[in-house]
C-alpha cells in the first residue's frame, strides 16, 4: 500500500495580547469596573475574583479603605489577599 504525504499548511490564529492601562485619574476615582479590570490583571488565577468586586462595588475608594478582613468576604485564599492588597498599595496615583 502506498501512502501520499501531503503537506497542509495551516494558519495558526494570532494571539492578541491586551495590555491592560491604568485609568488616567487618581485611583480613589476609579469606578467599580475599572478597580475589577486591574484585579484581573493581576493574573490569571485573580481573574475569578472581578465579579465580585464589581458585585459589591468596591470602586477606588471603597478600595483604600479595604483590610484583610473585609477583603476575606470575597477572596478566600489569604495569598491573594495579600497580594491584592499589596499591589493596591503600591499602585501609583496618576
Amino acid at each position: 500500500t502506498l501512502f501520499r504525504s501531503q503537506q497542509v499548511q495551516q494558519q495558526k490564529p494570532a494571539i492578541v495580547v491586551e495590555e491592560w492601562v491604568a485609568p488616567s485619574v487618581d485611583k480613589a476615582k476609579w469606578t467599580k469596573e475599572q478597580c475589577s479590570e486591574w484585579v484581573g490583571q493581576l493574573g490569571a488565577v485573580y481573574k475569578q475574583y472581578t465579579a465580585a468586586f464589581v458585585d459589591n462595588g468596591i470602586d477606588g475608594e471603597f478600595f483604600a479603605e479595604l483590610d484583610d478582613e473585609i477583603l476575606k468576604e470575597i477572596v478566600t485564599s489569604a495569598l491573594h489577599r495579600k497580594k491584592i492588597l499589596s499591589a493596591w498599595g503600591k499602585l501609583q496615583n496618576n
